[in-house]
């Protein structure tokens, strides 16, 4: 199995419909640079089972963008709006639509060497509704292996600035509550119920945080600790902890408009230190 990089948006589907949901997000991915490349639907065969026993089917690829967002407008509303569970009795496993993209990652002498498949560079985008009132997700997988594994510490480094970018985009596009990404080794949101009791411990890699959140932190919480903050568009910051125990520190240069690194050793993680905002 692949390792993926992965991130999340958590949205409230009071505040926006499917459609404004799927097409601002499809649009910050696109707006980043990323090239559509076809949606995949996968059917569930059968869908009155329990969510556990529930399988995809064989995969059938669209290439035309307008339709496949449309598909994937349609089954999010019908998850968003309960009708999947009011017709088969049971929450639904997987999305079954799947919009893909291709990314200008770099890969580097090591990384070509390996022939890496043209999967390498896809990013894909998914969305799905949480049990009862939970949010819409919004899912955005990278595979992790070649992007920021095989090859230089420093290609990893500008791929991962890439990918914070993409972060931003994406953030600035749906205005979620709150989102996270890390990757194959921590590959689950472990800071969304400490910041939701007004704590920042930041237990993944990065974490964005929307305004309904920022209120139930401290003021002095957000001006310490071992983190990079970094100020978002609409008031939200972008959180960014440390990992590991490489000895790598990096910092938000907002008169420069970039990240920039500091002495140190990386390996597919970065360790960051705390810019007061």
């Amino acid at each position: 199995m692949p390792a993926y990089f992965y991130i999340q948006f958590y949205k409230d589907a009071s505040l926006a419909s499917a459609a404004r949901i799927v097409r601002q997000t499809l649009e910050g991915v696109a707006s980043w640079g990323a090239h559509f490349k076809e949606t995949r639907v996968r059917r569930i065969e059968n869908p009155s089972k329990d969510p556990r026993h529930q399988r995809l089917g064989t995969e059938a690829p669209l290439h035309d963008y307008d339709e496949g967002c449309r598909l994937t407008v349609e089954e999010l509303d019908e998850w968003v709006s309960g009708q999947w569970r009011a017709r088969w009795g049971r929450e639904k496993a997987f999305p079954e639509t799947t919009s893909v993209f291709e990314c200008d990652f770099e890969f580097d002498e090591e990384v070509r060497s390996k022939k890496p498949p043209v999967a390498a560079r896809e990013l894909k985008v998914s969305f799905w509704k949480r049990p009862d009132r939970g949010p819409v997700v919004v899912d955005i997988d990278v595979w992790e292996e070649y992007v920021l594994m095989y090859g230089r510490d420093a290609t990893h480094r500008r791929n991962l600035l890439l990918i914070l970018d993409l972060i931003e985009r994406v953030y600035e596009a749906v205005r979620p509550r709150y989102g996270w990404a890390d990757g194959e080794m921590n590959s689950n949101d472990e800071s969304y119920e400490y910041i939701e009791r007004g704590e920042l411990d930041i237990r993944n890699f990065c974490v964005v945080i929307g305004r309904p959140l920022i209120d139930k932190l401290t003021g002095r919480q957000l001006q310490g600790g071992p983190y990079v903050i970094r100020p978002l568009v609409d008031g939200g910051l972008m959180v960014i902890a440390e990992h590991g125990d490489d000895n790598e520190i990096w910092k938000w240069k907002p008169k420069e408009g970039r990240w920039v690194r500091f002495e140190g050793h990386i390996g597919a993680r970065l360790k960051v230190t705390g810019t007061r905002v």
